[in-house]
C-alpha cells in the first residue's frame, strides 16, 4: 500500500483529501502544520506529499515541500492550494521542479486530485497542473500582486509595504493601485478598496501569517 502525508491547516479540507486518498487504497498521515510534518515524515516515510501552500505559520507548505524533496528525492509533490496557479506562487516560494498542482476550486470529484497524485508519482508522466476557473479574481494576478494583496490583508501601510519589499513609497502605492485594478476595486467608489481586497485575500487564503512578526 502506498503511503501520502497530507499537510492542510484547515480541518475540513484536510479530511477531504484524507477520505479521497483512503478510498484509493492508500494509507494516510495527515498533518496540521509543516512542524507536524516535519516530526511526522521520518516515522511515516511516504510515497507522496499533498501540501496546501498556505499554513497558517512558518515555514509554510513550498518551503516544506522543498526540504523533504531535497532529504527524499524519491518524494512525489502534489500541491492543493487556492493560488490560481503554479507561476503565481512565484519565486518566494519555489516548488520542486516536478511538484504535480491543483487548485482547490478544481477538486469537483475525486479523480482530479488522484489523477495529479499519479502523475507526480510516475516520472514517465508529466506532473498535472490545474489552474484556477477563468472567472477566478485571483487568476490574473501576478506573484507580485499577490505578494502585495497579502501585505495588504496583515494590515500594512504603504510605507512598510514599500519597506518590506525594498522599494520606494511611490512605487509601493503605484503597485497597489495597479492591484485594485486588476481585482476591479474601487470603481464604484461605495466600498474601501483596501478592505475588499483584504476580503478576496482571507476568502482565498484564510487569515493571512506575518513571515516577519
Amino acid at each position: 500500500m502506498r503511503r501520502a502525508l497530507v499537510v492542510e491547516d484547515d480541518a475540513i479540507t484536510r479530511s477531504l483529501l484524507q477520505s479521497l486518498l483512503v478510498v484509493a487504497h492508500f494509507e494516510v498521515a495527515t498533518c496540521g502544520s509543516a512542524r507536524e510534518a516535519l516530526a511526522e515524515f521520518e516515522q511515516f516515510d511516504p510515497d507522496v506529499l499533498i501540501v496546501d501552500i498556505e499554513l497558517g505559520e512558518q515555514p509554510n507548505g513550498a518551503q516544506l515541500a522543498s526540504l523533504l524533496a531535497q532529504s527524499a528525492p524519491h518524494l512525489a509533490v502534489v500541491v492543493v492550494s487556492h493560488y490560481p496557479n503554479p507561476a503565481a506562487v512565484g519565486s518566494r516560494h519555489a516548488l520542486p521542479p516536478r511538484a504535480a498542482f491543483v487548485n482547490k476550486a478544481q477538486i469537483e470529484h475525486a479523480s482530479v486530485l488522484l489523477d495529479a497524485v499519479e502523475s507526480a508519482l510516475d516520472d514517465s508522466r508529466p506532473p498535472v497542473v490545474r489552474s484556477s476557473p477563468e472567472d477566478s479574481a485571483l487568476n490574473t494576478l501576478t506573484p507580485v500582486q499577490l505578494e502585495v494583496l497579502q501585505l495588504l490583508a496583515l494590515g500594512l501601510s504603504n510605507d512598510e509595504i514599500a519597506r518590506r519589499r525594498g522599494v520606494a513609497k511611490r512605487a509601493a502605492e503605484r503597485s497597489v493601485q495597479r492591484l485594485y485594478g486588476a481585482l476591479s476595486l474601487g470603481e464604484e467608489g461605495d466600498r474601501n478598496p483596501r478592505v475588499e481586497a483584504t476580503r478576496i485575500y482571507v476568502r482565498a487564503f484564510g487569515l493571512p501569517e506575518d513571515p516577519v512578526g
